[in-house]
């Protein structure tokens, strides 16, 4: 049984919706898992970044008091430290963060690329159908000039 060119047309649509649909689907399950990637981020930096801010302020809280009852020497050097301190876990907890952050990146961009290579692999199936179905058309034409020869030899012979 022959496809018509009605029938190739009507399969080439089917593939088309279809392609349309996975390309939707997987444009909206791509911002739904972004959003959520970007709102667990949030959630977890702003978290992080209270329990900080908390346990920094207790450490001044203790380091100035005990800085009040010393000689002025003393406190000057622990203001020093404490300064030391803080920054050195300000750049540590900022150092964890961005570290956090690139991690994410690289499997959001790992996925990109797997999704990618996926619609490059759908793309050259589409044009191998197409091309398949191209070539069966021309071979069924050929056929019927064939036939059309053979019938004009077997009349005149």
């Amino acid at each position: 049984m022959a496809l018509t060119n009605d029938d190739l047309q009507a399969i080439a649509n089917l593939m088309d919706n279809k392609l349309d649909n996975v390309q939707t689907t997987l444009e909206k399950q791509m911002d739904n898992k972004l959003n959520n990637v970007q709102a667990t981020l949030e959630k977890q930096m702003d978290k992080k970044l209270n329990n900080v801010q908390t346990t920094l302020e207790k450490q001044m809280d203790n380091k100035l008091n005990n800085v009040q009852t010393t000689l002025e020497n003393l406190m000057d050097n622990k203001l020093d430290n404490a300064q030391t301190t803080l920054k050195k876990q300000i750049n540590d907890n900022s150092n964890l963060i961005l570290g956090e952050m690139d991690r994410v990146e690289q499997r959001i961009n790992n996925r990109f690329e797997k999704i990618d290579k996926d619609m490059q692999l759908i793309r050259e199936d589409v044009h191998t159908t197409r091309y398949s179905n191209e070539t069966v058309e021309l071979l069924l034409k050929k056929v019927t000039e064939h036939e059309k020869r053979i019938g004009e030899l077997e009349k005149t012979a």
